[in-house]
């Protein structure tokens, strides 16, 4: 009894002994191994028996788990067998639900590598290998072990709903799974750090910053806990450049002196929910947005990006600092959403075709850019600091104050904006 009950604690906590596919990995470390394996071994051998734990066990309780060894009998018959051919087979049924929550678009995987495809993403409230439980998206990697099932029923469903949907199709829906289970045991929270490392060894110029940033926050004293309060009292995601501001970015009360990171629509990206859920509470949650400018996009399939903040001036291109860029960001992204909603709200808009409504909407964000970067162009003619007063016309720049005075108050909204 005893020694089921030790079995049952390492399954509950992923410690029970490795399987044959970790166990060959392990022996890299082993001395008869080549001094190159035996040093990416040494590296690797950490990471390896709680995800391949988590793996293995998500596949148990799928349809793999029915020609997986303790299913065939090969560990043990009677209870053990028994025991493993129930997983497999209540995984399964667990597919059918699954399966449904991913039909319906109710089952997020890793969010989309393009960009307007993931600004619209983040825009719908959306967060990454999430479930929508009413009008909350909550992420489900801590829901162990049927994580790994959704994570690939969501990625598979997502490739081939965006395909032609033949044969080919099949087959990359398929390998889209494959993948996304992988995506979802790099996207534990222990795990953060190998999936930064892995993607800068495939792309460094990418993704070797980011690593590295991750690497010096590491080597922070309470970096954990000092990243959760940061959370908790600064809700704005930040922009850190180089590695100083990268730990800057998780030391309490230092974090809100970066540049915020801005959405489509140049509006500061922010994390959901109350002070005490953003730094404490897991999972994630954020609350789906369904309002009809987010799902009115969504349908016709305009997605617009975040601004560059570029600007050129007879022929060459103007140098801007970071505090100018973000300015400038954020005045293209709020006209464009100026524009944009006048163009939705009128009478002609809705019985237009979609394409004709998507020309539509291209016309309207292209006309507020080329706008507001003529007004940039002209301030650094004359030499004066770019502001949002000068950047944006008249009536969004009424709508800025009007909002900021609602939040603030009316004599820290004019402290604001100056």
């Amino acid at each position: 009894l005893i020694d089921q009950a030790s079995i049952f604690a390492a399954r509950a906590v992923f410690q029970e002994a490795p399987g044959y596919i970790v166990k060959t990995l392990l022996k890299l470390k082993s001395a008869k191994a080549p001094l190159p394996a035996r040093a990416a071994g040494m590296f690797i051998a950490p990471f390896m028996k709680t995800p391949g734990a988590i793996m293995r066990q998500g596949f148990e309780w799928s349809p793999a788990g029915f020609i997986m060894r303790r299913a065939r009998g090969e560990m043990g018959t009677g209870r053990v067998q028994s025991q493993a051919q129930g997983r497999a087979l209540l995984g399964s049924v667990a597919l059918l639900p699954i399966a449904w929550l991913a039909a319906s678009s109710r089952l997020t995987g890793a969010p989309p590598d393009d960009p307007g495809e993931r600004e619209e993403f983040y825009a719908q409230g959306k967060l990454a290998n999430a479930v929508r439980i009413g009008n909350y998206w909550v992420r489900y990697v801590l829901f162990q072990p049927f994580s790994v099932p959704m994570a690939a029923v969501a990625s598979a469903f997502a490739t081939f709903k965006d395909s032609e949907q033949d044969e080919g199709a099949a087959q990359e829906a398929f390998a889209s799974a494959v993948a996304g289970a992988g995506a979802s045991l790099l996207d534990q929270s222990f795990l953060v750090g190998l999936g930064t490392f892995i993607d800068a060894v495939n792309e460094p110029q990418r993704y070797a910053g980011q690593w590295l940033s991750l690497f010096a926050q590491g080597l922070v004293p309470l970096s954990g806990m000092m990243r959760n309060v940061t959370q908790a009292t600064d809700a704005t995601f930040r922009k850190p450049q180089a590695v100083g501001e990268s730990v800057q970015a998780i030391l309490p009360g230092q974090s809100k002196t970066l540049m915020p990171r801005r959405g489509r629509f140049g509006e500061a990206a922010v994390r959901p929910g109350p002070w005490w859920q953003r730094g404490f509470i897991v999972p994630e949650v954020s609350r789906a947005v369904d309002d009809e400018l987010t799902t009115t996009l969504a349908a016709i399939g305009y997605r617009p990006t975040v601004a560059r903040p570029e600007l050129r001036f007879r022929g060459k291109p103007v140098e801007l600092n970071r505090e100018q860029q973000d300015v400038l960001i954020e005045a293209v992204g709020r006209e464009k959403k100026w524009m944009i909603e006048r163009v939705v709200g009128r009478d002609d808009f809705e019985p237009r075709p979609d394409e004709v409504k998507l020309k539509m909407l291209e016309d309207a964000a292209s006309d507020a850019s080329a706008a507001v970067r003529t007004r940039a162009i002209r301030a650094v003619a004359r030499q004066t600091p770019l502001r949002l007063d000068q950047l944006l016309s008249g009536p969004v720049w009424r709508g800025l104050q009007q909002d900021r005075e609602a939040v603030f108050g009316e004599e820290r909204a004019e402290r604001v904006a100056r």
